[in-house]
């Protein structure tokens, strides 16, 4: 029977744990190649979801946008038939005042002259208001044209400057849902990254 050598015995333990810690590190490197590979695609992924989100959104921006365009032509063209009859009905009240008749009820011209801001906000379209904010201290009442008619007739005269205004809206309205979208999107990456074990 062979003597029992220590020191060749030591070397085989030695040179089994130095494989040992060997195959350890090659598996550990193999599985932080495969996270980063994994992490690589996720993000990828995410990239890709977000360049689709802000695509859709731009299309829904742009239909909206044309949306309101239309929206306010048509309220603008049905605020000037309304204008129209109300002209022709004031017409008819002053005509019938000069004939003699009383009753009915009848505003002045300092009172035509002085609507509040408030009042002409009431009497147009929401789409409009904006505009109105924007430019109420150059919109002056007379004898004959109440505020109200006054912008109108101000707003149909200035459709580019209507339009540039509800263009910025529409821009702002896009950036609050792309920065929601993304805030979503970075959370939601978070927690998926969160399982990457690095």
């Amino acid at each position: 029977m062979p003597a029992f050598d220590k020191k060749r015995l030591r070397r085989e333990i030695e040179a089994d744990r130095r494989n040992a810690q060997r195959d350890k590190v090659r598996e550990l490197r193999a599985r932080i190649q495969l996270a980063r590979l994994e992490r690589k695609a996720k993000v990828s992924a995410i990239r890709s979801q977000c360049a689709v989100a802000r695509e859709k959104l731009r299309a829904l921006c742009l239909t909206r946008r044309e949306r309101a365009a239309l929206e306010g032509a048509r309220l603008i063209e049905q605020r000037k038939a309304e204008l129209g009859e109300e002209q022709a009905l004031e017409k008819l009240v002053r005509s019938a005042d000069r004939r003699g008749h009383k009753g009915g009820v009848r505003s002045t011209a300092a009172e035509r002259a002085s609507e509040s801001d408030d009042e002409v906000r009431a009497n147009i379209p929401r789409e409009l208001v904006a505009a109105f904010d924007k430019n109420r201290r150059y919109i002056k009442g007379t004898p004959r044209k109440t505020r109200t008619e006054a912008f109108l007739q101000w707003a149909e005269e200035n459709p580019a400057e209507i339009w540039a205004l509800q263009n910025e809206q529409a821009e702002r309205e896009i950036r609050a849902m792309v920065r929601e979208h993304n805030r979503h999107a970075r959370a939601v990456g978070a927690a998926e990254l969160d399982d990457v074990p690095f």
